[in-house]
């Protein structure tokens, strides 16, 4: 073959190989993106799994570099073109699969009937049994084993509060009450409301929702509602209702529930409690031993360390004169 004819092909090669390298990098996005809104894992392993993503497209585009200059250099080591190739194609592949799974999942779980599935935290769970209404269900006996099987837990459906649906219809608003309890005497400690954006069907901060500081004493909402990036409106993004004094319904009932509900194990002292109003009255989703503070931080403008460290000394005080 003269080297005329050589060098056309390998400047086909090279054109080949710099199209394919940059489908690589654009599925490597592709992934990276999806990825990233599995908020529901653990954030080290995200971003452990972008970083080696990262890793795999700065190697292949100096990789690419390497083949390209390969020409207009005398080494006498030709580069392995063809493994390359494979390479890149199978890293597409790969790619491609991680990212569509979870593009899959993550579009069956927005596209889920909101009238029945009203709050979650768990993506794949949902996508796994694939029913949102009990006549979705042909068999029950096979449905309760695969429950069974999957280590499922069921909960009771959440009709919320009309007036408190104001406020974003398409989310369950729930409300973070952090509560400390020393000797069998329980307090409040902070409060704050989180809001849906419309953007998902949940109100996590951390999933486009926003928080609002709550006035403890008056039992409304007080100032603006902010989201994870700072943003800061006087009203909701769905609604459009002004947030700056809108009264919480059943705010004495849920002052009594959480400090009640904080006495059960005088043995925690700090609690997180994740409160849902629904039509009959306020109601708890879940207990947080170890709550996190950055929701509260943000909407009380300043760090809680003090507080806790207050609450430190009085358990310890307690604990010594027990």
């Amino acid at each position: 073959m003269s080297k005329k004819r050589k060098k056309g092909k390998s400047s086909l090669f090279n054109k080949f190989m710099i199209f394919f390298v940059i489908i690589a990098v654009a599925s490597s996005i592709f992934s990276i993106y999806e990825i990233l809104l599995l908020s529901s894992i653990e954030t080290l392993i995200r971003y452990i799994v972008i970083g080696v993503l990262i890793l795999l497209d700065l190697i292949i585009i100096f990789k690419c570099r390497r083949i390209r200059k390969f020409d207009e250099t005398k080494k006498k080591k030709k580069p392995k073109k063809k493994l390359f190739m494979f390479l890149i194609i199978l890293y597409i592949i790969i790619c491609l699969l991680i990212g569509g799974t979870i593009f899959y999942v993550y579009g069956k779980i927005n596209g889920l009937n909101k009238t029945f599935v009203t709050y979650t935290s768990d993506l794949l769970v949902m996508s796994t049994n694939q029913a949102n209404d009990i006549s979705d269900v042909k068999d029950m006996k096979t449905f309760y084993e695969k429950l069974k099987e999957e280590n499922c837990l069921l909960e009771e459906l959440v009709v919320q509060d009309a007036e408190w649906s104001k406020l974003n219809p398409n989310s369950i608003n729930t409300l973070r009450i952090v509560t400390k309890c020393i000797g069998g005497k329980s307090e409040i400690l902070f409060a704050v409301a989180r809001i849906g954006a419309g953007k998902t069907i949940a109100d996590n901060f951390h999933q486009g929702g926003v928080g609002v500081k709550i006035n403890t004493a008056k039992g409304i909402l007080e100032g603006e509602a902010i989201d994870k990036e700072g943003n800061v409106s006087k009203e909701t993004s769905v609604t459009h209702v002004k947030v700056n004094g809108y009264k919480i319904p059943y705010w004495k009932e849920i002052k009594k529930m959480v400090n009640k509900a904080a006495k059960v194990n005088d043995n925690v002292n700090i609690i997180g409690w994740d409160v849902a109003i629904s039509k009959d009255g306020p109601l708890i989703i879940e207990g947080n031993r170890g709550p996190g503070m950055d929701l509260v931080q943000v909407l009380y403008k300043r760090g809680v360390k003090p507080d806790l460290e207050r609450v430190k000394k009085e358990i310890i005080a307690y604990q010594k004169g027990r």
